[in-house]
């Protein structure tokens, strides 16, 4: 998604109140609000195929799966982010007095735009990262089939698996799934220059 940044710092009360008046998306990072832009249509179709895929891969699994309706909390300086699709071990811990702000991801995906990739590859990691629950990390590219897969280690190291192949199934080792990498390109139409 493509943000906007609003250029001060606001309390988060204020910005649940602005996150409320508005019909779009926005995260609160650091005190800044970032508005969060309509993504194209790749971007689109590749989030709603992993969140469908996601959803059918942990079906009775004790996992739930969410859109990017679903803000979480980061612990290390209470930023709210809104990834595109994250996963949930168990019981959701919501931070009262709503269900909208949720504190244990096992596994966040985020869909990779122009404007946020580098983003996303570096400071929203390192946010990420401070999530004590937080086993998974996916970035999608929408330019070329290529999913990055980041796992914590038990030592607490982060490796990476890259899938760049349609006959590749990628897997997620924190909720025990593999998911084609065909199924989370479904219908998603590359340019020849880009592929």
């Amino acid at each position: 998604m493509s943000s906007v940044l609003k250029h001060q710092k606001v309390t988060e009360e204020v910005f649940l109140e602005y996150l409320q008046s508005i019909e779009g998306k926005a995260e609160w990072l650091d005190g800044e609000i970032y508005d969060m832009a309509g993504g194209s249509g790749r971007h689109a179709s590749i989030t709603a195929n992993m969140i469908g895929e996601l959803r059918s891969a942990v079906q009775n699994k004790g996992y739930r799966a969410f859109s990017s309706d679903l803000l979480i909390r980061i612990p290390a300086d209470r930023s709210l982010c809104l990834p595109d699709a994250s996963v949930i071990c168990g019981a959701p811990a919501y931070e009262p007095p709503k269900d909208n702000i949720a504190t244990n991801p096992t596994l966040i995906v985020e869909v990779l735009s122009d404007d946020t990739e580098s983003y996303c590859r570096g400071g929203k990691f390192k946010k990420y990262r401070t999530i004590p629950t937080l086993q998974e990390y996916v970035l999608v590219d929408q330019h070329k089939y290529e999913v990055e897969v980041w796992f914590r280690h038990p030592s607490g190291h982060w490796q990476i698996q890259i899938f760049n192949d349609l006959t590749q199934s990628v897997s997620l080792q924190s909720i025990g799934v593999h998911i084609p990498m065909a199924e989370i390109y479904r219908d998603v139409v590359f340019e020849s220059a880009e592929k």
